[in-house]
């Protein structure tokens, strides 16, 4: 080795020396404690954090969990519905049955049926059309 060469090495070892020094003072055992403590808090902390977000955006979050709740509600009207216009619907077949009166104003209403001696008269409305 050449003069210089022993020279950019005592300044390299005399660096390195005095960075373990340096590093080996700050990290001691109660920096250690700390620091692991401070890992804790920090793991717990996101650990919360993670259970919030898939409580409020996981696939059963509570977002999802809401959005559930309003279809159910809107299914159930629309059941509602659907089971009046059946009720509805049910008796109007056992009218249609069983009233016979009322099978002759369906049939006169919906169909424009009449009894043999009977005459209709029908009246122009004012736009053109014409009025029973």
């Amino acid at each position: 080795m050449t003069l210089k060469s022993r020279e950019n090495n005592s300044w390299l070892f005399f660096f390195l020396n005095f960075a373990f020094t340096f590093f080996s003072r700050c990290i001691t055992i109660a920096n250690m404690k700390k620091l692991k403590a401070k890992i804790q808090v920090l793991l717990l902390i996101f650990l919360i954090f993670l259970i919030a977000y898939w409580t409020i955006f996981g696939d059963n979050g509570i977002l999802k969990l809401r959005k559930i709740e309003q279809e159910n509600e809107q299914v159930k009207v629309a059941s509602e519905k659907i089971k009046a216009e059946n009720e509805r619907l049910k008796k109007e077949i056992t009218l249609l049955r069983e009233d016979r009166k009322y099978v002759e104003k369906v049939a006169r209403e919906e169909l424009g049926m009449t009894r043999k001696d009977e005459i209709i008269f029908k009246k122009k409305q004012d736009d053109g059309k014409e009025k029973k």
